[in-house]
């Protein structure tokens, strides 16, 4: 770190390097100039990504753990990425555009890795003084429920869980955790004083209730949760659509999916997601992947652009 208030009068070539990568990778090179003591520059694009990871076991932070994985640029460079989790399990790396692949953090030999690769755009511009919002990625392993995924900024919140109940939920333990974590998620919502509604779908979208649950639908709720079982084939559009015609006032929606996002598909590495998407500029859209057969890329991609966090619970 260097205090630029302590520097004399003169011109300075400055450069800003990630930390955690191996070689450092370059973010940015300009330059200042100080006369009688004023700094001629205010604030400096490095054009960069502010990337954070939560990493999660057994429903507890991985904190501590070492993480690993190689990023490369687009000059096709590559750099080692070496870190540690905080004592919440989060890492947080500054990056350029490129791709982190083989991302992974282990801990007491327990290993915990990343499905498929993260990608980071080139930084949309943000006016001086504005913050780039931080792409947000939580991996959740051997999970009981994605409650602690639904966390809105805004303190008065609306919020929305669309949960897949597609033939393919009734391997293993899904409709348990999606049971579970609607029942978390509403008391959650109750308990911060945020508007929730719930729904299900697969070709079909079945509400809870028709408007935003009321304190006095608690049964309801409960019994309609309990209600839900795996059916049919899955249309990811057709339940966005249905939630907004709804809610439209809606700050949050969580789409939790476990396999992949018919009907939007995949060109050139990008969901055709960011134009439908475009239509609610003011709803943050935050996408969950359930287990190992989940389409972790494109959902990661579809938060990214709908301002959101993507979860991979398995």
């Amino acid at each position: 770190m260097v205090n630029l208030n302590s520097l004399l009068d003169g011109s300075y070539e400055i450069e800003a390097y990630a930390l955690g990568t191996v070689p450092l990778l370059l973010l940015q090179r300009f330059q200042i100039t100080i006369i009688n003591g004023v700094l001629n520059v205010s604030t400096v694009d490095v054009q960069a990504t502010t990337l954070h990871v939560t990493i999660k076991r057994n429903d507890r932070p991985l904190n501590g753990a070492r993480v690993l994985g190689t990023f490369t640029n687009t000059q096709a460079r590559s750099f080692n990425l070496d870190g540690q989790t905080n004592n919440e399990g989060v890492i947080t790396i500054v990056l350029s555009q490129g791709t982190i692949q083989n991302f992974a953090a282990e801990k007491d030999k327990v290993e915990v890795k990343k499905v498929g690769n993260i990608t980071l755009l080139s930084p949309a511009p943000t006016p001086a003084g504005v913050p780039r919002p931080p792409k947000c990625i939580i991996i959740d392993v051997d999970s009981s429920s994605f409650s602690s995924s639904v966390n809105p900024i805004n303190k008065k919140a609306r919020v929305v869980i669309l949960g897949d109940i597609s033939g393919s939920m009734s391997s293993g333990t899904k409709m348990d955790i999606l049971r579970r974590s609607f029942q978390e998620i509403f008391d959650k919502c109750q308990k911060n004083g945020w508007n929730v509604s719930l729904a299900s779908w697969d070709t079909e979208t079945d509400w809870c209730t028709e408007k935003w649950i009321q304190p006095n639908q608690i049964a309801d709720v409960r019994k309609w949760i309990e209600s839900q079982q795996p059916r049919g084939g899955n249309d990811m559009k057709t339940a966005i659509e249905n939630c907004m015609e709804r809610y439209a006032d809606a700050t949050d929606v969580y789409v939790m999916c476990d396999g992949n996002i018919t009907p939007f598909v995949v060109h050139h590495g990008e969901p055709d997601w960011g134009r439908f998407r475009n239509q609610f500029p003011r709803t943050t859209f935050h996408f969950i992947a359930l287990g190992v057969g989940a389409s972790c890329e494109p959902m990661e991609a579809m938060a990214t652009a709908g301002g959101g966090i993507f979860t991979h619970n398995t």
